[in-house]
């Protein structure tokens, strides 16, 4: 199961990349039993801007994971960049404890190969989805 700890957080405005409608904060779901969509939680981010963060294009310029859902242009962004976080990754990816991290497309992560800028280390295995699996990783940005 995925776990967080020891977290080290900052905070940057969001930019139109990752400011995302969810519903509220307190939202857990409609009356028919689905769920508040996730958003860019999770995902890599590079500074875009004067103290502005958005999703991250090239994982040289990574400075942390997303820890919130920023819903409109300029709410605050928590960019974690210390500590084991939640990270999500691609489609398809099934992470195992330590392989290596690296970004993936649309701010996503992915297993690192030979060569590619290693981000984090995966530190426990999470749950699968379509979207991809969630799992823990001690970054390393």
């Amino acid at each position: 199961m995925a776990y967080t700890e020891h977290l080290f957080n900052v905070t940057l405005d969001a930019d139109d990349s990752i400011a995302t409608w969810t519903g509220p904060p307190q939202h857990r779901g409609d009356r028919a039993g689905h769920s508040a969509p996730p958003g860019h939680l999770y995902k890599f981010l590079m500074v875009t801007g004067r103290h502005q963060a958005g999703l991250a294009t090239a994982a040289d310029k990574v400075v942390g994971v997303l820890g919130n859902k920023p819903q409109v242009v300029g709410d605050p962004a928590t960019v974690t960049i210390f500590g084991v976080q939640n990270v999500r990754f691609e489609s398809g990816q099934n992470p195992a404890p330590g392989d290596r991290v690296t970004l993936g497309a649309e701010g996503f992560a992915k297993v690192a190969g030979d060569g590619d800028v290693v981000l984090g280390v995966v530190t426990s295995p999470g749950a699968n989805s379509p979207a991809g699996a969630i799992v823990s990783v001690l970054l390393k940005v």
